[in-house]
């Protein structure tokens, strides 16, 4: 069976349908070069040719493991910049907990509870920026006292 298949634009920045030939995005408003359309080839459903499946066929293809299609949520990909951020939170509520802690400590329960939490949220907030380099130095501060203590 023959299928037919329609063009769509569709807007690189936000994904919205494009209308009609103008160069800009009816949404977002943003100016549109070539690059910035992506086109999109959509099958009619009629003339779409459907195979029907047994129920062997289809209890055999999820036990074939030389299957050439591959399963897109079994690979697992690491975004940088998610981690970051979760790094970055975590490490924020830790050095805020940490210094808070500290100035109560170093001046008393009455300052350090009152006013500490003050400097620490401003500790917290740049040091959240530099986690992964704290990490680092964490890191070698405990390789260096486990030698220390190995060779002792």
């Amino acid at each position: 069976m023959e299928s037919t298949a329609t063009l769509k634009r569709l807007c690189r920045h936000c994904g919205a349908l494009l209308k009609n030939a103008s160069m800009e995005c009816w949404f977002c408003h943003k100016k549109l070069e070539y690059a910035d359309i992506i086109r999109v080839e959509e099958k009619d459903v009629d003339c779409v040719e459907r195979e029907e499946t047994t129920e062997h066929d289809r209890l055999s293809d999820n036990h074939n493991s030389d299957s050439k299609t591959k399963d897109v949520q079994s690979e697992k990909h690491i975004d940088l910049g998610d981690l970051y951020f979760k790094g970055r939170f975590i490490s924020g509520i830790i050095i805020f907990v940490v210094s808070w802690i500290y100035a109560v400590i170093h001046y008393g329960l009455f300052i350090g509870i009152g006013l500490g939490w003050i400097p620490s949220l401003v500790i917290a907030f740049i040091g959240s920026f530099i986690w992964p380099l704290l990490a680092v130095l964490l890191l070698l501060f405990l390789i260096a006292l486990g030698i220390i203590v190995f060779f002792k």
